[in-house]
Formats: structure tokens, sequence, C-alpha cells
């Protein structure tokens, strides 16, 4: 006749095993987790996609999709962190003052002192879908978007007075040259100019193509250049009325157009930096690394910052740089 252990039996050796085990438990160190405390208090998160930047060679600050708004007195060197409750920053302006406007999406325009340590939120109405920001020479804000919309706020932000052309249009770029002239671009090859100071606006011959704006930048009442879609750039040398087409041998869609020196740089798709020179648009610096998009670049002094997803903050010095 079969006999099986007695149930204690079995138990009674499994105790052994058990109490091993919670000693070597017991002996194991606690998960160390000053590293990740460390990440969590630097001032750039890898979850941080950099869509606006703004300054110069002492002070550049840059405006992130969460919100947050990164301040640098060095060149990009190091940099320290303050957030905006709420917010997302998708342009990112410094006034002739000193001051600094940016552009939330969520309906506001936030403010700076020229030192940019402290921020005030302003609300904004329209545009529904506010696009661009510009600090004119009056110090006026402008804020562009949809339905053709701009507007314009000569107190701060205390109130806005609105222009619309009640079109199913967005205007995406806008900026004054001077006191009086005033060029804004959008959606449909849209050309829209003012000569008083934006009193009014006077829609111009639209740009052939269906041409969408993803930027544009003015020397001048006459001298402008705009990248769009597909990396198409143009140029216009009779402010705004005809545009020509001009060769783009990054062969890369520009977001940015920016002045570094005396020259019109631009930064866009696949980590591409470009220069205009001569009739034309040539890569002059890759930044190190994944070809990230570049959504944001200014100029800093003696270098070019610019930034895109990925906490990507690069540090560029253009005599450095081969052309290519």
């Amino acid at each position: 006749m079969e006999t099986q252990a007695p149930v204690m039996g079995r138990v009674g050796w499994a105790c052994p095993l058990l109490a091993a085990t919670l000693l070597l438990a017991a002996c194991e160190h606690a998960p160390d987790l000053a590293a990740a405390r460390a990440r969590a208090a630097e001032p750039v998160q890898r979850y941080d996609t950099i869509q606006a930047l703004a300054g110069d060679a002492t002070l550049v600050v840059a405006g992130t999709q969460s919100g947050a708004v990164l301040r640098s007195t060095d060149q990009g060197t190091r940099w320290t962190r303050t957030a905006l409750a709420g917010a997302s920053l998708i342009g990112l302006e410094r006034c002739r003052d000193g001051s600094f406007i940016a552009l939330d999406f969520y309906h506001r325009v936030w403010s700076a002192p020229a030192d940019a340590g402290r921020w005030t939120a302003h609300a904004l109405k329209d545009p529904a879908n506010p696009l661009a920001i510009h600090c004119d020479p009056l110090g006026r804000w402008w804020v562009a978007g949809s339905r053709a919309t701009l507007a314009v706020s000569a107190d701060q932000g205390e109130s806005w007075q609105l222009t619309s052309l009640k079109e199913d249009t967005q205007i995406t770029t806008l900026q004054f040259v001077d006191a009086r002239h005033g060029f804004a671009l959008g959606e449909f090859g849209t050309v829209l100019e003012s000569g008083d100071g934006g009193a009014s606006w006077q829609r111009l011959a639209k740009i052939e193509g269906d041409f969408y704006p993803y930027a544009a930048w003015f020397r001048d009442g006459r001298e402008g250049y705009a990248s769009g879609l597909a990396g198409t750039m143009l140029a216009t040398h009779d402010g705004g009325h005809h545009w020509v087409r001009e060769d783009n041998a990054s062969g890369a869609a520009l977001y940015r157009l920016f002045v570094h020196g005396d020259e019109v740089w631009a930064a866009g798709a696949n980590g591409t930096l470009a220069r205009h020179a001569g009739a034309g648009w040539v890569a002059v610096a890759r930044p190190q690394g994944s070809p990230a998009p570049l959504f944001a670049a200014t100029s800093a002094g003696s270098v070019v910052l610019s930034g895109g997803p990925g906490g990507l903050l690069q540090v560029v010095h253009p005599t450095t740089q081969q052309g290519s």
C-alpha cells in the first residue's frame, strides 16, 4: 500500500526556500532613484519639442510645445526652465525694447521683460487659430491666423483690434519692416500689404501654385523671401508684387527664416540649416546625431541656435562648418 508524505512535510520543505528568498531580497539594495531624479531636474527634457527661439548674444529664449520657457545667457551652453501652466508655445519674438512676446496655441499671448524672468498671460479671442506673432517697430503686438484674421494690440494685450478678410484662409506670417510698411502671407498664395501701419491692408496678386508659406522675411519694403511646401523657396524684389523661384540646394523644406550677421538663414527638415547665397540656398551646417526636423532657429551672436523634438537644442558655429 502506497503512502503519501504528510502535507505538513511538503510545507516544511518549502519553508527554508521561502526564508532564503526573503533573506536574499532583504540583502539587495533598494533601487537607486538618484539618476532618475537628476534627469527630471534637468532644464531640458527629452519630451520637449522646441517650437520657437528668439534672442541675441546675451540672452536666448526657447518655447516648447508643453509650455516651458527655456532661458540661456551663454549662447545655449546652459539653460534654466520656467513652466507656463496650460500653455503650448508656437511663436516667440523679441521686441525692439528688449522685451519678449510668445504666442500660445491656447489663445493667449505671454509677455516678459528684457530678462525673460517673469511671464504674464494676456487673453486672445481671435484669430480662432493663432499661427504667427510679431512685435512691430512701434512696440505693438500683432497676431495672425485663421479666417485671414489679423489682431493688433497697442496696449500690451489689454485690448485688440481686428482686421479680417472673412475667408477660409490661414495667415501664417506677418512682419513690419518699419512703422508703416507691413506684409502678411497666407495659404493659397495670399499676399497682403499695408502702407499705413496696419490701419488697412491691400491684397496683392496671389503667388502662383496655391503657395503655402511656412515662413517669410523681408529686409525692407522691396526685398523679401518666403519658404513653402516641398522645399520651395521664393524671392521678391518689388515688395511682394512679383515672386521668383530660387534654387534650394539643400533639398529640404525650410520652416523658419532668420538673419545671422547680414545673411538670411533658414532651418527645416532633416536637421537642415541653410543660408541664402546669390540667387539660391545652400546647406551650411548639419547638427550631429539623428536628422531631426528643426522647428525653430535664431542668431545668438557668433553662433546659431536651432531646436526641434526630443529636447533638441543645437549650437552651431558657422565659421567652423563646411558648406555643402
